[in-house]
């Protein structure tokens, strides 16, 4: 899927605006993800049986959404000699987010509009890594000057 928008932005354009439509093409699939996760970390907040059923379909679908996403950018957001030791930090993160979902779902339990509060924060600044990649200017500014 990601090589397909790939392809699909980067048709028609050359020189710089190649690399500016290969970082954009990411954009559509990880605000997919994101919204995917703020709706597993919402379920958290609810107390019926069906919340819990949608959390889990969520979480069955991102472990493999947010390696699927997270590689293509890495790769063409960063230079390609830290491509393993940033993928390597990316898994260690996600595991470390798996790991403490049981610990929030207590916590939300006890604590409920502190949860909501900081749920609400998170999902926001979840939100603005996909968003910020809408900038031009940003990404001409970032992409290594060997691309433009």
């Amino acid at each position: 899927m990601m090589d397909l928008l790939k392809r699909r932005f980067q048709k028609g354009k050359s020189g710089v605006m190649v690399d500016l439509a290969a970082v954009q093409a990411m954009i559509p699939p990880m605000v997919l993800v994101t919204l995917s996760v703020t709706l597993q970390t919402t379920m958290l907040l609810f107390r019926a049986s069906w919340a819990v059923y949608l959390g889990l379909l969520c979480l069955m679908l991102n472990r493999p959404s947010c390696l699927a996403v997270g590689n293509p950018f890495v790769r063409a957001r960063f230079p390609a000699s830290h491509f393993n030791r940033l993928i390597g930090i990316q898994g260690t993160v996600l595991s470390l987010f798996t790991f403490i979902q049981y610990p929030h779902f207590t916590w939300a339990q006890h604590a409920y509009y502190l949860t909501f509060g900081l749920t609400v924060a998170a999902i926001i600044v979840g939100l603005s890594l996909p968003l910020h990649l809408l900038s031009k200017t940003y990404l001409r500014r970032v992409l290594p000057p060997a691309s433009i």
